[in-house]
């Protein structure tokens, strides 16, 4: 079933909805939660076509490309499996937003070159990271990326902002406040992957399985990524007399506030956590929980038997507390993190890069190898923005 037939289905069930109301039938609670879903199921779709719509002229003139030679492309549009380029061709303006892995594409069918290379843009979505069509399905989705013109840069973190404010009488001493700020030293580092060697008739043989080898490559680059940026712990290690370090993540960043579990209600720690960040005059933009904990809070039930969140056809909503919910394997079970996503940004240069190369011993052996990669790094400007929760009660 196509994007158009799904809205069509959807369209038809909303329809049987309102032709209860029209005949005066009053909905019922759980029938007024389905309809509200299908509705936001419906907008969801719409966005979809609408970037569809987008993709066909960069698909019309994909079909006419010649690839035997470079060609440069400005479409704002991802590129479409199976679509055939030369060794040099550039995207601009590659959404990688919704993941980004299935946005870094290889040259397909017998279009694939010996050695060639595919570069796509990291856009920098809105300020404002969650002003999304539907919830996002990683932590990565929810974020703005800051492109760096450089690759070392500085900035200034807040450590310490105790405000102490009173009325003073005339000639007395007024109140200290406390307000401690540091230079920090931020770095791009190369975050690479390579794919074993593979055989080049194998490639041109079979149309997806370039596309299959850079999708699981980036998908590998996202997810450590991901993980460095929650859980990164700072440590230097050293590879052909260089030396690197592991970025240092969220939750083993200083400053940070700490929230022990009181109960082991999950929901009701989650709510202290926004007590926690808008005491410091921070807002809550978002939740990140293990897969396991947020199933668990979406199946606690009540005295009466009832959900606590609700009707479950509500579930594509995924907020708690009116903030929207990003599940994260890179998050331990028992452990949630409450931010406010201003607090900090993943640093990049706006490139991921795939390459394929033939040289050496691989071209002897008529294979090529893929190599993925691109430049990030992390600053954290207030510490105090991001809440680590303990979400079990200790013993």
């Amino acid at each position: 079933m196509n994007l158009r037939e799904k809205r069509a289905a959807l369209l038809a069930k909303a329809q049987l909805f309102n032709d209860r109301i029209t005949k005066g039938e009053e909905l019922g609670e759980d029938d007024v939660a389905s309809l509200k879903g299908i509705l936001a199921d419906i907008k969801a779709l719409d966005v979809q076509l609408a970037k569809a719509a987008e993709k066909k002229p960069l698909l019309d003139a994909l079909s006419g490309l010649d690839s035997s030679r470079a060609t440069m492309l400005d479409h704002d549009a991802p590129l479409a499996g199976g679509a055939k380029f030369g060794a040099s061709t550039r995207l601009k303006g590659v959404d990688l937003s919704a993941s980004m892995i299935r946005s870094v594409k290889a040259a397909g069918g017998d279009g694939l070159t010996s050695s060639g290379s595919s570069v796509t843009d990291i856009p920098l979505v809105s300020s404002d990271p969650l002003v999304l069509p539907k919830a996002p399905t990683s932590f990565l989705e929810a974020l703005s990326f800051t492109r760096r013109a450089n690759p070392s840069w500085s900035y200034l973190r807040q450590t310490v902002g105790e405000v102490n404010a009173a009325f003073v009488p005339v000639g007395e001493v007024k109140p200290e406040s406390d307000l401690q700020i540091e230079r920090v030293d931020g770095k791009l580092q190369v975050l690479a992957t390579l794919s074993k060697p593979v055989d080049k008739y194998m490639l041109g043989d079979n149309t997806n399985l370039s596309q299959f080898v850079s999708g699981q490559l980036s998908l590998g680059l996202q997810r450590h990524l991901e993980s460095e940026v929650l859980t990164g712990d700072g440590t230097e290690y050293t590879a052909n007399s260089a030396t690197y370090h592991h970025l240092t993540g969220l939750l083993n960043t200083d400053g940070i506030q700490p929230l022990a579990a009181g109960s082991d209600d999950r929901a009701l720690t989650l709510r202290k956590a926004i007590d926690l960040l808008e005491d410091v005059g921070h807002v809550c933009s978002m939740f990140v929980l293990n897969p396991a904990d947020w199933s668990g809070i979406e199946t606690q039930r009540n005295t009466s038997g009832t959900f606590d969140l609700g009707t479950v056809a509500a579930r594509a909503a995924k907020t708690l507390w009116g903030v929207p919910v990003v599940t994260s394997a890179g998050v331990a079970a028992g452990t949630a993190i409450a931010l406010d996503a201003s607090a900090f940004s993943v640093d990049t240069d706006g490139q991921v890069k795939l390459e394929w190369d033939a040289s050496g011993d691989l071209f002897t052996h008529n294979q090529l190898r893929a190599r993925c990669e691109g430049r990030f790094g992390l600053s954290v400007y207030r510490p105090a923005g991001i809440v680590k929760a303990n979400l079990v009660k200790a013993a």
